[in-house]
């Protein structure tokens, strides 16, 4: 007497794609950190420089001093003073290129993937802004992000809609340059 035995086993796995998806996450976001350490890093590279420069400036300002007297102490006084506020001035101007931009980038990557709540529709708006960005010679990618509420309130996830309502944008900015692309969008 023989007996023909069959077992199935099915395995409901809910565990591993929600962990890919949380691991996708943890990847972007040290990406970003990534990012913005290399842009701190930079910050600290040229503040380090721009305090050298400093110091052999007042070097040389000492010595100078002590070589003309009195009357060019107040000169090189106010020359140290200039250098100093040039040098404030530069790495203002380097924080606002690297850390200031790399945040509002991520800001405004946050808020369009906010509104359009689809994460796959966010990134394909994000390549659709990057490559008009990259193509036109008027817009940029920070002004395009920042006016992006406008038209993606407006026209929702439809990327031919998107690409044609920048386009027009486009040309609006084109006609009129004082009001820029933020002029053009509303």
């Amino acid at each position: 007497m023989a007996f023909d035995l069959r077992a199935v086993l099915r395995l409901d796995d809910r565990f591993s794609d929600p962990l890919r998806r949380i691991e996708r996450q943890v990847q972007q976001s040290q990406r970003s950190m990534e990012r913005m350490n290399r842009a701190t890093d930079q910050l600290g590279r040229t503040t380090q420089r721009t305090h050298r420069e400093m110091g052999r400036l007042s070097d040389g300002f000492k010595f100078l001093s002590k070589a003309t007297g009195t009357i060019f102490s107040l000169k090189n006084a106010f020359l140290g003073l200039t250098a100093a506020i040039g040098g404030a001035a530069a790495a203002k101007k380097i924080f606002d290129e690297t850390i200031l931009a790399a945040a509002k980038y991520e800001q405004n990557t946050v808020t369009i993937s906010a509104i359009l709540n689809d994460k796959k529709a966010a990134k394909q708006y994000m390549q659709l802004v990057d490559k008009f960005a990259i193509d036109s010679p008027i817009m940029n990618s920070q002004d395009m992000l920042e006016n992006s509420k406008s038209f993606l309130t407006t026209i929702g996830k439809d990327m031919k809609m998107l690409e044609k309502a920048w386009s027009l944008a486009e040309r609006m900015a084109a006609i009129d340059p004082v009001q820029g692309t933020t002029g053009a969008v509303k």
